[in-house]
């Protein structure tokens, strides 16, 4: 008789300002983000109970009333989160993969506003993309023709806390 462990893992990479180590160089400091992952113990996050947002002219007049929907839809859903002490320790009632590719949409080149909303939120109030942070560049040493990275796991399990290789069950 033989056992198999098997280890599901969702995942997730905290955002904050970045270290001094975290050098474009390396691969951080790209166009766009905000920050770079930091430990568990480092975890920046908004203090603030509201957040308070607008559309601008330009938004409504290029978006519409859909848009309006839309964001008004990804906030909702942030909103509506339980408080972690009303979920369970393993979050077993979430699953691991909610994405759904619509190929249609995606030939036309349809941009999905509530997506990006999320993620832009998300990002905004501390989290990061957990497959872009399981194995990141610590540093490089380049030497007698010879180039050495130190590589570290800056993706945590949500149960334990402790690096992890995996994200939503994928073993990267």
């Amino acid at each position: 008789m033989s056992s198999v462990g098997i280890q599901v893992g969702s995942a997730f990479s905290l955002h904050g300002p970045y270290k001094v180590w975290q050098t474009a160089d390396i691969g951080y400091q790209l166009n766009g983000e905000i920050g770079g992952p930091v430990l568990p113990s480092e975890g920046f996050r908004w203090n603030t109970p509201t957040v308070f947002y607008a559309f601008d002219r330009a938004f409504i007049q290029y978006f519409g009333s859909n848009g309006i929907a839309a964001v008004e839809s990804a906030i909702s859903l942030l909103n509506d989160l339980p408080s972690a002490s009303a979920m369970s320790s393993d979050l077993s009632e979430y699953p691991l993969n909610t994405r759904q590719v619509n190929n249609s949409v995606a030939r036309l080149g349809i941009y999905d506003l509530k997506s990006h909303v999320m993620s832009t939120l998300l990002e905004e109030l501390g989290l990061a993309n957990p497959e872009h942070f399981v194995w990141s560049l610590r540093s490089r040493v380049t030497a007698n023709n010879r180039t050495n990275y130190s590589v570290v796991r800056l993706n945590y399990d949500p149960v334990t806390i402790k690096p992890s290789s995996y994200v939503n069950g994928a073993l990267y």
